[in-house]
């Protein structure tokens, strides 16, 4: 598990991180507005869910996992539910405007010196790609630093062509931009529908998981992983013999709950333990080695 001193400093990274997104959105915005200029507006919008992906992931280190009598289980789903409603908001404001771009009546032009907006981000997103290389091993930051630096080539290839001012290349860029910032959305929904609902997922966890356990010889049955946030939650079941005593059940408990804890990124864990005949536990337990070898 992750020290709690390390989860505070990563979480402030996220929360500096959201800060300092602010005014660069906003002067994406109302300058891509005032100029009728679709990258800046496009690149606005990958800003805004920077921004709450950003706040939510400081939100998640900080305050989701807190417990409490009404729920025992944390408010991980709280950030799939905010990341779902926000997601739908960018499909909409993307969509609209791809629609806008088609709108033969916009002649407006933009100064190239507005492209300083744009080199500012991407020096902003490779300091911070820089910074979170130090906290690589936690999942949340490694998948946020390969954001940071696409966004670092994304944002200095916008800000070329706006230099540039080629109608057909800015089109191109734009559309690029919001095809890149959808793909992102896209991935956020999916995984955030999946974790209102309490799916069990294949990720690469789970096999890493089961045959850890393997190898320290728990008999593990079965293992459901579902994702709660940024987080997961682990679902064990472990075969035992009928004639097994309380102590030595509690102690194999116990032992595969430390195992799985080590890992990232682990929300939560449940160890069942399921009472079964030698004959039966021996026929499910070859059947789970033929599945997980190799």
């Amino acid at each position: 598990m992750i020290s709690v001193k390390v989860l505070r400093r990563v979480s402030t990274i996220f929360l500096f991180s959201s800060i300092f997104l602010i005014p660069i959105f906003l002067l994406e915005f109302i300058v891509g507005i005032l100029f009728k200029s679709y990258i800046l507006i496009a690149d606005s919008y990958h800003t805004l869910i920077d921004f709450l992906i950003s706040l939510l992931f400081y939100f998640t280190l900080v305050k989701i996992n807190t417990r409490s009598r009404r729920f025992p289980w944390g408010l991980y789903n709280l950030e799939s539910l905010v990341i779902l409603a926000t997601s739908i908001f960018i499909v909409y404001l993307s969509v609209n405007l791809i629609l806008s771009m088609f709108d033969s009546s916009t002649t407006f032009s933009i100064s190239p010196w507005y492209s300083i907006i744009l080199f500012v981000s991407s020096i902003y997103s490779l300091t911070l790609y820089f910074i979170q290389r130090r906290y690589a091993e936690i999942q949340i930051v490694k998948n946020d630093m390969v954001h940071s630096f696409l966004d670092t080539i994304a944002e200095v290839v916008s800000g070329i062509t706006l230099i540039v001012q080629n109608t057909v290349l800015i089109d191109v860029v734009t559309l690029s931009i919001i095809t890149f910032t959808l793909s992102d959305v896209f991935r956020e929904i999916k995984d955030s529908v999946l974790s209102i609902l309490g799916a069990s997922i294949d990720s690469p966890m789970k096999f890493q998981l089961i045959n850890e356990l393997r190898s320290k010889n728990i008999p593990i049955l079965n293992l459901y992983l579902k994702r709660c946030g940024s987080f997961y939650a682990v679902y064990a079941y472990i075969g035992l013999s009928k004639d097994i005593s309380l102590e030595k059940a509690y102690k194999i408990k116990r032992k595969t709950k430390r195992i799985i804890k080590k890992y990232d990124n682990i929300a939560c864990v449940d160890v069942i333990l399921v009472p079964l005949t030698e004959i039966k536990k021996k026929k499910i337990l070859e059947q789970v080695n033929a599945l997980y070898s190799g």
